[in-house]
């Protein structure tokens, strides 16, 4: 990779880059692709990866709640 630019508002790690890691997005488009793609990575951290490497990630499934 090269030619790589991250943009933080006063210095690494202070904020989006911090909040973001690890996220998962498991809400938005109801696509087929979008919804097959969200359980697979989802599945890939929890059961996948751990399985293949015999290290665990670290994923916790946390849960989400959002309201109009």
């Amino acid at each position: 990779m090269e030619d790589v630019i991250l943009l933080e508002r006063d210095k690494l790690t202070s904020g989006t880059t911090w909040h973001a890691a690890g996220l998962i997005n498991t809400f938005g488009s109801l696509s087929s692709t979008s919804t097959s793609m969200r359980r697979y990575t989802k599945e890939l951290y929890s059961k996948i990866l751990p399985e293949e490497t015999g290290m665990d990630t670290g994923f916790l499934p946390v849960g989400f709640i959002e309201l109009a």
